[in-house]
């Protein structure tokens, strides 16, 4: 076996175990530096001056990564995945379609139950947990309309129904659905808003 080829091929390996062990580094960074290591791999294997005997090793390499008590199930653990996707220089970048969605999902249902315990817990701490009333359609479009001083009825009643057919459509959204659904579509809201901005530099500080 070529020794230089070796040392090459085990280069990636030593810096990416220094960056994993660094105080600085973040679980997001592992599956996207996990990554390399099989890129690495991959690429070498490749080569057309690559022996038989390197590929062997090559193959053993891969298979200690893939197993499940190195790295092979960091997909299924959603520290990591969920991590790696709120990572704003990483995002969905390293996960199937399939995986995306399941982190996704994850993620809006995480959201959802942690500010429900909040308003819960709010509502023990300031014993005000009646909720307030809901108003119908024709209530908000009655109690939002102002009327101006008409000359005639039929004016004024034109007035009115133009005013009534003028409100807002998200008030009206707002007010056929509940707390929850509206809720999961501000959550929705966001998630589609950080999912079209552009990733940060990977030398960008994902927490500023």
């Amino acid at each position: 076996m070529n020794i230089q080829k070796f040392v090459q091929l085990m280069q990636p390996f030593e810096e990416i175990t220094r960056n994993l062990s660094s105080s600085q580094i973040s679980i997001s960074s592992v599956i996207p530096l996990i990554q390399v290591l099989k890129i690495t791999l991959q690429q070498e294997e490749t080569k057309p001056n690559t022996t038989e005997q390197f590929i062997n090793f090559i193959t053993k390499l891969r298979d200690e990564l893939n197993s499940s008590a190195r790295f092979g199930n960091l997909v299924e653990n959603d520290k990591y995945t969920i991590a790696t996707y709120l990572d704003p220089r990483y995002k969905s970048h390293f996960f199937t379609s399939v995986i995306a969605e399941q982190v996704e999902s994850k993620l809006l249902n995480m959201t959802i139950n942690t500010i429900s315990r909040t308003r819960q817990s709010n509502c023990i701490q300031d014993d005000d947990c009646e909720p307030s009333p809901k108003r119908s359609r024709t209530q908000i479009a009655i109690e939002d309309i102002e009327v101006q001083p008409s000359t005639s009825k039929s004016s004024a009643s034109l007035q009115i129904l133009e005013s009534m057919l003028s409100v807002n459509e998200d008030q009206e959204d707002s007010s056929t659905a509940d707390d929850g659904d509206n809720l999961l579509l501000k959550i929705q809201s966001h998630l589609r808003e950080y999912k079209k901005e552009k990733r940060l530099p990977l030398h960008e500080d994902p927490l500023m």
